[in-house]
């Protein structure tokens, strides 16, 4: 399993939850690797991660609404 997550969203990972999943799950491999906003994106989109993390601007916010 890929996670990538923007600089600075690993702060707030919940990491005791994460090891206890891979403790559960020691047959699933993850992988954590920290990236830009743009390439978690890309990334996502090019689905070459299973989840990301990244943090939404407040333009983009605004704008879905």
């Amino acid at each position: 399993m890929r996670v990538g997550c923007a600089c600075g969203a690993f702060n707030v990972m919940p990491f005791e939850q994460l090891q206890i999943f891979m403790k559960k799950n020691s047959q699933i491999k993850v992988e954590l690797c920290e990236y830009s906003n743009e390439e978690v994106k890309q990334l996502l989109l090019a689905s070459m991660l299973e989840y990301g993390f990244y943090h939404r601007e407040l333009a983009e916010t605004r704008n879905q609404k």
